[in-house]
């Protein structure tokens, strides 16, 4: 039998076992019958995966002299190599402890404590373990030999370990550790840390331990992500990092003041006019862009090129109806290229816009109408609100929120956003074509984790995801810009002639190059916000060189939110602070739990507006930590203090589906 008979009977045998599944599946689910016949259901495995014999036999035909293949694989703190020296024996050793055992996929005979012999086939199965797929297949593609280890092996693999702890440090900090580095630092009051989920905890400890990380920083808004936690700061020399940035690049926080007085908004009916003069501007949900609102800016495909590799440039500004000023007052009001350039992100946005996924379209296609979403929020945790501002009663705060340009008692806007569809589209592109060369290469993911990806510093790979995320930025820096503009309008819509300046622009989802302990590293924040102190070389011929800039931080609309400023203690934090309160409550749980009346009647009762007819569960201020504990936290570790706290009288929100 030739090498494609064999491997043709592999394929029918291995692919389309529906016949078995799907019987196994009818058996399973109806489920009083299936589950005291289980053994019936399961053990009938083999009339799929038995059928291997009319490939396996034909494999040592086809393959008469089978080189010997090695891999590994780590899985928490346990590391398994494996071997191949027959085309249907896998020998596999685990690391620290454990002997070599075989497991066998196809017509091997032989029997141990783990296995079960069952006809001419051999199956592998864990004990107690008859409720999953432990089978380890050995798949035979030309030169290319791979193990499939379905999720439950690995998870019965790994060696037992206690539940994580956290040893306290003070009453604000404490060591999680890792057992191999240096402990993670939490930052957290006994309170916080007891909201910490053992998934987000897992999460820190597997990007502490992923290649070339330095430092992990674990805040009080954290909880569960994507390979790693949201609320996080990790610190690579050597290598970029998607997931610690997430599919949301460059969201942001901004903060406008004007010059206007709390009482010019008391009536609920002039906030109403003010709600509906925002929307007509700039619309809330997930996938909607300013075209569905009357007085927005039309964003064609050659402006929005423009936008994307220029950022807030005088021209793009200019262009727009931004005031070019308002630059000055960003984080970052622009992000070049991998190469420190605009042509490489020119270059790198021409690739993608001609790259095809499909014949006639390219990944790219959708570019016009990513373009045509500045100057919009989106849906999730995304927002606009107004507030009116009350500076804390001390003589720092007061001298702190002058330089800012904070008013006290005048009303504000915070806006909540990032980069929409299009930083989405490149984020979600970089996540794929990573996770596909980490499988062409035989890599395996950090902790067995696809979103813990990675790229080595100076590869392609990295070129592209630096030049990736600039692009990101860029579109989400000019959003907020342009969101602004248009609240700004609308505000003098309502009231003509008033004034307004930007406060600050800040980011929460990014990676940037800064100096840590004398070096230069790429610092990672996922929902965190960068925090540098005065005097931070950073910030030198900035308008905050003397008292470090304006840090914003959303709570919620019931508790508020607050404008702080880093103290020296940041640095501990890797010049980090949260970027909010945090989860305590997944969407659907609190879909299902939390009561919509009364979330409508807590907000009614604070006298606060918003547009929603109903104000989203899944972002009520329950489903969130308890922003007075999170801002313990911070200023009870020496990190920042609160200079203003931030009053909602309204709020633009929307229901739809996260796009953050």
């Amino acid at each position: 039998m030739s090498r494609s008979q064999a491997f043709f009977h592999l394929s029918k045998a291995f692919w389309n076992f529906p016949k078995a599944f799907l019987s196994f599946s009818k058996a399973f689910l109806s489920f009083p019958k299936a589950f005291l016949s289980f053994p019936k259901a399961f053990l009938s495995f083999p009339k799929a995966f038995l059928s291997f014999p009319k490939a396996f036999p034909s494999f040592s035909k086809a393959f008469p002299s089978f080189p010997q293949k090695h891999g590994s694989l780590s899985h928490g703190t346990a590391r398994w190599s494996f071997s191949w020296s027959e085309p249907n024996v896998v020998s596999v050793s685990k690391s620290p402890a454990g002997a070599s055992r075989p497991m066998v996929a196809g017509i091997n005979e032989r029997n141990n404590d783990d296995g079960q012999k069952s006809g001419q086939g051999y199956r592998f199965l864990q004990r107690n373990l008859i409720d999953c797929f432990p089978m380890l297949i050995v798949v035979f593609r030309g030169e290319y030999h791979k193990t499939i280890f379905p999720d439950p092996i690995l998870n019965n693999m790994t060696e037992h370990k206690p539940p994580l702890t956290l040893q306290p440090i003070n009453a604000a900090e404490a060591w999680l550790h890792t057992g191999k580095t240096e402990p993670i630092r939490v930052i957290g009051t006994k309170a916080i840390r007891d909201t910490f989920d053992e998934t987000a905890l897992q999460q820190a400890i597997h990007s502490r331990l992923a290649p070339g990380v330095k430092q992990v920083v674990l805040n009080p808004d954290a909880h569960a992500g994507y390979g790693a936690p949201i609320g996080c700061v990790m610190v690579s020399p050597t290598h970029i990092y998607p997931g610690p940035v997430g599919v949301d690049i460059k969201c942001s926080m901004s903060l406008l003041q004007f010059e206007l007085d709390a009482d010019a908004v008391k009536e609920r009916r002039v906030r109403r006019e003010l709600i509906h003069a925002v929307c007509d501007r700039t619309p809330t949900g997930y996938g909607r862009h300013p075209r569905k609102a009357g007085k927005s800016r039309h964003v064609d495909r050659v402006l929005g090129f423009k936008a994307v590799t220029e950022g807030a440039s005088q021209d793009v500004c200019e262009r727009l109806g931004i005031p070019p000023e308002w630059a000055n007052r960003c984080e970052d009001a622009f992000h070049r290229g991998h190469n420190g350039t605009i042509s490489a992100l020119a270059e790198r946005l021409n690739h993608l816009l001609g790259k095809l996924m499909t014949p006639g379209k390219s990944f790219m296609s959708s570019f016009p109408e990513k373009m045509e979403q500045l100057g919009s929020y989106g849906g999730g945790n995304h927002f606009g609100e107004c507030e009116i501002v009350h500076v804390a009663g001390n003589d720092n705060a007061r001298k702190t929120a002058e330089q800012f340009g904070l008013r006290d008692g005048n009303v504000a806007f915070l806006s909540h956003c990032g980069s929409r569809g299009f930083g989405n589209l490149l984020a979600t592109g970089q996540f794929q074509v990573l996770q596909q060369k980490f499988q062409a290469w035989g890599v395996p993911f950090p902790a067995n984790d696809k979103q813990l990806v990675y790229a080595p510093l100076g590869s392609p790979e990295a070129d592209d995801y630096l030049d990736d995320m600039a692009l990101g930025g860029n579109f989400a820096t000019v959003n907020h810009l342009l969101i602004n503009t248009l609240v700004y309008e609308a505000f003098q819509e309502v009231f003509p002639g008033v004034k307004a300046d930007l406060i600050y622009y800040i980011s929460h989802n990014i990676a940037r190059l800064e100096p840590l302990d004398g070096k230069m590293v790429w610092v990672h924040r996922k929902g965190a916000t960068r925090a540098f102190p005065a005097n931070h070389p950073s910030l030198a011929g900035t308008p905050f060189e003397t008292t470090g800039h304006p840090i914003l931080l959303p709570g919620n609309p019931r508790d508020g939110s607050v404008v702080m400023v880093a103290e020296e203690g940041a640095v501990k934090s890797c010049y980090s602070v949260n970027h909010g309160a945090g989860r305590q409550m997944s969407r659907m749980k609190a879909n299902r739990e939390l009561d919509q009346r009364g979330i409508n009647d807590e907000l009614d009762a604070e006298d606060i507006l918003t547009n929603c007819r109903n104000y989203p569960k899944d972002e009520a201020p329950a489903a969130y930590k308890d922003f007075r504990e999170v801002l313990k936290s911070v200023e009870g570790a020496g990190l920042a203090r609160e200079v203003a706290r931030l009053k909602a009288r309204f709020v633009i929100k929307d229901g739809d589906t996260a796009d953050d």
